[in-house]
């Protein structure tokens, strides 16, 4: 099927046989969900959502707003930046700060969970896992 969607992986599940594939976004499962529904209806086409991922930004000197620190995050990282200023759709924009809490080892010291995209997700790994705060 040539269609124009991102694949990310595609492999066989062990246990039932059943292939799997990872696409980029949304948008791009539901273009080859329909695609391969036509073009193979003899087979069941599953759609599964992704589990979001969650990340950590330790170190921050004091306990931010989540709207400060979402903002200065996306301003300082230009691989976020440019993904919330291009017309992705909004699930791949996902930046949710969960939390910002002091540490437990040390309590002058604060920590972030975020909540993010696969898209956004896999950006950070390409910038080394790395998140600049300043």
């Amino acid at each position: 099927v040539n269609d124009g969607v991102g694949v990310l992986n595609a492999f066989e599940m062990k246990k039932s046989g059943d292939t799997a594939i990872i696409l980029q976004s949304k948008a791009d499962a539901e273009t080859l969900k329909n695609s391969l529904n036509s073009h193979l209806p003899q087979h069941q086409i599953e759609q599964v959502s992704a589990r979001t991922p969650t990340i950590n930004v330790v170190g921050l000197t004091r306990a931010y707003g989540k709207e400060e620190l979402c903002e200065m995050i996306i301003k300082q990282n230009s691989g976020l930046k440019a993904i919330f200023e291009t017309n992705t759709s909004n699930e791949d924009k996902k930046f949710d700060i969960v939390a910002v809490t002091p540490l437990k080892s040390r309590p002058t010291c604060f920590k972030a969970i975020i909540r993010v995209s696969n898209l956004v997700r896999s950006v950070l790994a390409k910038q080394s896992d790395r998140i600049y705060v300043g």
